[in-house]
Order: C-alpha cells, then sequence, then structure tokens
C-alpha cells in the first residue's frame, strides 16, 4: 500500500516422510524362538515405526530405539520383515523388507549315566542314574522311567529357557523283587517347541 507497510503469515508443511536405512536382528533366527528387531530411521521426528510379517501386523515401536521381539515361524525356512516409519504429523516412509534366514529347531538330546557300581543290585538296594539333557533353544522336561523289578515314571520340569541340565533320578529296587528280575532304565528330553530327545 502506498506509504503503508504490509505484514504476512506463512505456515510450513512438513512433507518428507522419514526413511528406514536398515533392520538390525538381534538374536539367533531359529525356528519358533523370537528375535529382535531394531530399525534405522534417519528422522529426528519419528513418531512411530509398524513391523509388518508375512502373516499381518506385528506390532508397532513408538519411541527410540524402534525394536521388537517378533516370533519365528516353527515351519518355514525363511521370512520377510516389513517395517514402515510414520513421523509426528503422519508422513509415512517406503517400506523396508529384509528376508531373515531361519535356521531348523534340531531336537534335544539325552545322556543317561549310571552312578552305581556295575549292573547287578540286590533286593532293597538304590540305584542311582544321572540324566544330562541339551538342547539348541530351551529345554522343557526331563523324563525318567524305570520298568521291571522296580516302577517308576518320573517327570521334570526345566525353566528359565536352559539349553542344558543336569539332575539324578535314584531308582530304590524293592525288598520284594524277584531274583533274576530285569530293569529296564529309560531317559528323554523334551524341547520348548514339543520336540522330544530319542529315549
Amino acid at each position: 500500500l502506498p506509504g503503508g507497510t504490509a505484514a504476512f503469515a506463512f505456515a510450513t508443511v512438513d512433507t518428507l516422510a522419514p526413511v528406514i536405512t536398515a533392520l538390525h536382528v538381534g538374536g539367533v533366527p531359529r525356528a519358533g524362538s523370537p528375535i529382535q528387531v531394531q530399525a534405522t530411521v534417519g528422522a529426528a521426528d519419528t513418531a512411530r515405526v509398524e513391523f509388518r510379517t508375512a502373516s499381518g501386523f506385528v506390532a508397532a515401536a513408538v519411541a527410540a530405539p524402534f525394536a521388537i521381539t517378533i516370533p519365528l515361524p516353527i515351519d518355514a525356512a525363511s521370512t520377510t520383515i516389513t517395517a514402515v516409519a510414520f513421523d509426528q504429523v503422519g508422513n509415512r516412509s517406503s517400506a523396508f523388507e529384509q528376508t531373515i534366514s531361519v535356521q531348523a529347531d534340531a531336537p534335544p538330546t539325552v545322556t543317561l549315566t549310571n552312578l552305581s557300581n556295575g549292573f547287578q543290585v540286590r533286593e532293597g538296594e538304590t540305584l542311582t542314574f544321572q540324566v544330562a539333557a541339551a538342547d539348541d533353544a530351551a529345554l522343557a522336561r526331563v523324563l525318567f522311567s524305570a520298568v521291571g523289578a522296580a516302577t517308576i515314571s518320573t517327570v521334570h520340569n526345566v525353566t528359565g529357557s536352559q539349553t542344558t541340565f543336569t539332575t539324578t533320578f535314584n531308582v530304590p529296587v524293592p525288598t520284594s523283587a524277584a531274583s533274576g528280575q530285569g530293569l529296564t532304565i529309560q531317559a528323554a528330553s523334551v524341547d520348548a517347541l514339543g520336540q522330544q530327545s530319542d529315549p
């Protein structure tokens, strides 16, 4: 205006979407086991990162370092994880995909050791056996049984995602056991996926 002043106000609009540059995997990618997946995002105003697998939406991480835990499938050799980042105003990144090879979960193993002297026992005596179990992911149970001169069947639960476990079992032979009667001892282990060792 002639001889006057004019003031103008402008508001900027954020149209720049965040960019995911990498997905980092923590843990051993083993069938049926969880892994941690963390997205690397360059934008400082990132609000959340959504993660999906082939089966659909898994979860959203709403704070840095934008990491979640994803369970891996039991019966697949690989899985693809897709991540999408969103900023504070809703701008959406391009989907970032990463295919992860999944290791097969091996069945557990078990070792049975006789801690008693020899393989002959009298009526009324007790035999002691050591059972050592191992698994590549997590053990769930140890099974022990005796059939014949003595009868025992017991299950020992293994807690805390242990991959190795050792315990002992006692087999008391009753005084009523017939002379010369045999005794069969068996042990087995079961992992967290329900796979059982050979007895």
